[in-house]
């Protein structure tokens, strides 16, 4: 069988992802066949992959929407920081803990803090109303249904 250049098969469907765009007509619709790849990118985590969305043009990635949007820690260091935060270590212990600055704590916690303002009223306008939220809500996706 001989493959000729540049064919690769089936190009890949993404319809499990939605645009993260709110002024896009298919904002958290799923399935509506408008999101397609744009390239990846290496970080110390893995191999990112980024989408386009056709609608509306919005260039967006893996991460986007969640806890680890805007970050350059891999995964595990920022999971490490929310879990030190969350027990209650303090900043300058969690900084040296981690092997980061005192800065980028503060910044990763702030940003976990709106994520799960954004994750609770996520929840409540689905008429779930959570009485408090733990660590493992700030690794949660938002998407609209």
């Amino acid at each position: 069988m001989m493959i000729k250049m540049g064919e690769r098969g089936p190009k890949q469907k993404f319809l499990e992802i939605s645009c993260p765009n709110e002024e896009c007509r298919n904002f958290g619709r799923l399935g509506e066949q408008n999101i397609i790849a744009n390239g990846t990118y290496q970080t110390k985590s893995g191999t990112v992959r980024k989408y386009k969305c056709k609608t509306c043009g919005r260039v967006f990635n893996d991460r986007t929407g969640t806890a680890y949007e805007h970050t350059h820690l891999t995964k595990e260091e920022h999971n490490l920081i929310m879990a030190c935060q969350a027990n209650g270590v303090g900043v300058r212990r969690t900084a040296d803990i981690v092997g980061c600055t005192v800065r980028t704590v503060q910044k990763r916690t702030k940003r976990g803090g709106k994520h799960v303002a954004k994750v609770s009223a996520s929840l409540e306008s689905k008429g779930v109303a959570p009485e408090s939220l733990q660590f493992d809500e700030l690794l949660y996706t938002l998407k609209k249904t």
